[in-house]
């Protein structure tokens, strides 16, 4: 950039690759891109390739360029990682680390973005490294990500510019720009001129003015920001603007009266607006002095957007009061976001008796009964509840929800023992919630029962062996299970049997019971592509796969790569594909003919025309009985038929038909016809037709 003489630097024949511009603008050496630009067109205008943040380029760049080589440059951006780019990058990075939890962790506490920069996604891979555990709380790892994210890594970079801040004074400047993105409603912040910023934007030259916002430049640098295009940047992710806008916010109001401010323009107008549910929130945790208000105002807010686990048990009972009298205002609280949101800064001995109240009694509001059943979970508090949430799991009353998230906060307190008896009483249960709750205790506990339970809960799950009397005249909420988890914990050794028992129970099926029908015939399907892969079935069990098929038969799948994987699996099978042929075909048809047994043996997922081989291996074991039996003649024709191609038949299925053949002349001419078959007299009289209306129309051109 300072050179006195740029056409030295170009390498002949080679595009000039330019770097280090984030240096040259964090020294303030006035507008690095102008200086090159420059240094370019003293050069001669070579190629180059120029490397640098995209917020740090900027539109008038393009023009420059444009009249300066007189065209538009092409301009690439790097794409950030993807789930599976950044577990590779861990893996490699960082052997050490377990990059599923890493990365699982920060997904759980909305932190996806760290994982697309391969600089921050470093880092956390190495306090994964360093620390025992991941901070635990939400609080602690915005704490440590804010930590880790804001200061200046580059070693070439230390004498300047962001490298030269305090923690406070950098986390200060953060919090001063995500604080008013956020109030504003603006997209980014900006560094253009007045002149050319973007209408959603706020110029840094306006937020330098905050207090304790004067390193609002050199922040707008760091990794806690992310670009949005030239001149223009934006926080790593709305969470962590709220944590750090509600920080500085904190810091503003150190008086009463400041702080009955604040939150005066956040409760102004009856309700924390939604947009600013996170930042307010987070001032429980950074501002005590504020927590009671804060909590009163918007109680389930701290849930979803703050740290709970972060109260004092004052401030938990507060909560608890504050929860309390929302649901009976607003009973449903939750309709609008029924994800989990953890209520574990609760569950402390001094609220156990608050908490078991409202569990225990069914005629509380079921959304807050939904969320301190789910806050239990992982908990001590649930070993002392355990008896309750025992009670919620049986009872007929409480809603699914409840019952699962009960027998999840439950599963730690109970033996295996105790689960199995449970889960033959819910499949005893009327309805379908009970069955459908016992197969997902079958699948926590590794399908730790018999083959008969779990059969006797998969259709009673169904509605099958069950139902609710007095019968709905509403009509029913269907719901699509899937059976993949329930498939995968069945050992190998157990999966014929179960297959067996499956098929048994079938037979209860009704024939306008699609819907049951169709989980049946993918049950097993996914069991029986298991049982092939791990070798468990072979050809001397041709009988019984071909009876397990038959549940496949006429049964409409949910999913359609069950069913494709399965029919992919017996194609490359083909020693048991062919004893199931020879099983149908010598004594399983009855009086049906061949075309009709192709038929089921396609419906089967065995189709006899689908491999050449199986057409050839059928010819063969023709071949074994008397040519002038009339039956094996005309079997022998539709097998040949089958195998028919356009370019005549394969090697193999010819070479095995003539070993039935044995010189027969009428089988002869038959492959003779099959070789130049006559035309049907409807295909000669069209082509009589199209010829005459030809040359009618030749003699019309010509006299015409």
């Amino acid at each position: 950039m300072n050179a006195k003489n740029p056409e030295r630097l170009i390498p002949p024949g080679n595009p000039l690759l330019i770097d280090g511009l984030d240096e040259a603008m964090s020294r303030g050496e006035g507008d690095a891109i102008d200086a090159i630009l420059a240094q370019l067109e003293a050069a001669g205008a070579p190629s180059f390739i120029l490397s640098c943040r995209s917020r740090e380029w900027q539109a008038r760049s393009v023009t420059n360029l444009r009249q300066l080589y007189g065209a538009d440059p092409k301009i690439l951006t790097l794409q950030p990682f993807d789930f599976a780019e950044a577990r590779a990058y861990l893996v490699a990075q960082h052997p050490t680390a377990d990059a599923e939890h890493v990365l699982d962790h920060l997904a759980a506490h909305n932190l996806d973005e760290l994982c697309r920069n391969p600089l921050t996604l470093g880092l956390m891979g190495r306090v994964a490294e360093s620390d025992t555990n991941l901070p635990a709380t939400r609080a602690a790892l915005f704490e440590r990500v804010c930590a880790l994210v804001w200061p200046e890594h580059d070693a070439d970079r230390q004498d300047y510019g962001l490298a030269q801040l305090a923690e406070d004074e950098a986390l200060d400047a953060a919090g001063a720009i995500s604080a008013s993105l956020l109030f504003a409603g603006a997209e980014a912040a900006s560094t253009a001129g007045a002149a050319h910023v973007q209408q959603s934007d706020l110029r840094l030259v306006d937020l330098e003015k905050l207090p304790q916002a004067q390193a609002v430049r050199s922040m707008f640098s760091s990794k806690l920001f992310h670009s949005a295009g030239p001149s223009r940047a934006r926080p790593i992710h709305r969470v962590v603007a709220e944590f750090l806008g509600s920080r500085w916010l904190s810091r503003q109001a150190p008086s009463p009266r400041v702080q009955r401010r604040v939150l005066a323009q956040l409760h102004g107008s009856g309700g924390v607006p939604a947009s600013l549910r996170g930042l307010h929130a987070w001032l429980a945790y950074h501002s005590p002095s504020m927590s009671r208000r804060v909590i009163s105002a918007d109680p389930y807010g701290i849930l979803r957007y703050g740290e709970p686990a972060a109260l004092t048990p004052q401030l938990a009972d507060c909560l608890f009061e504050a929860l309390c009298v929302l649901a009976e205002d607003d009973p449903y609280f939750r309709s609008a976001d029924w994800d989990s949101k953890t209520a574990a800064g609760l569950m402390i001995p001094t609220l156990k008796a608050k908490i078991q109240g409202i569990i225990d009694t069914a005629g509380s509001s079921v959304h807050l009964r939904s969320l301190l059943i789910e806050g239990l979970k992982g908990t001590p508090l649930a070993a002392d509840l355990a008896d309750t949430l025992e009670s919620v799991v049986l009872s007929q009353e409480r809603c699914y929800r409840e019952r699962e998230d009960a027998a999840k906060a439950l599963l730690p307190h109970r033996e295996r023992k105790w689960w199995r008896s449970t889960i033959a009483i819910l499949t005893n249960q009327a309805g379908s919630d009970a069955p459908r709750l016992a197969r997902q205790l079958i699948q926590h506990i590794d399908a730790d029962v018999s083959d008969e339970v779990i059969v006797a809960t998969l259709f009673a799950e169904m509605g099958v062996t069950s139902c609710t009397l007095p019968r709905r005249t509403k009509r029913q909420v269907q719901t699509v299970r899937r059976y993949r988890r329930l498939v995968d914990a069945i050992p190998s050794s157990r999966r014929s049997g179960l297959i067996d028992l499956i098929v048994d129970y079938a037979e209860l099926l009704r024939e306008d019971d699609w819907r049951s029908r169709s989980h049946v015939a993918d049950i097993v399907a996914q069991l029986l592509t298991l049982a092939i892969d791990d070798g468990g079935v072979c050809a001397a069990q041709a009988p019984v796969v071909w009876r397990w098929l038959g549940v496949i038969e006429h049964a409409h799948s949910y999913d359609n790569d069950v069913r494709q994987t399965l029919a992919d699996r017996l194609a490359k099978h083909d020693p048991l594909r062919r004893a199931i042929h020879a099983h149908v075909m010598d004594g399983n048809r009855g009086t049906q003919t061949l075309l009709t047994t192709a038929y089921y043996l396609k419906l089967r997922l065995v189709g006899l025309s689908a491999q050449p081989g199986d057409i050839a291996y059928a010819l063969g074991r023709l071949a074994q009985g008397d040519t002038r039996n009339l039956e094996f003649r005309q079997e022998w024709m539709e097998l040949v038929r089958r195998g028919w191609r356009p370019d005549g038949l394969d090697p193999d299925i010819r070479a095995a038909s003539e070993a039935f053949r044995r010189g027969d002349k009428v089988l002869e001419d038959f492959l003779r016809q099959l070789e130049s078959p006559k035309k049907p007299s409807w295909i000669i009289k069209q082509e009589q037709q199209v010829a005459k209306r030809d040359r009618k129309r030749r003699v019309e051109f010509e006299t015409g």
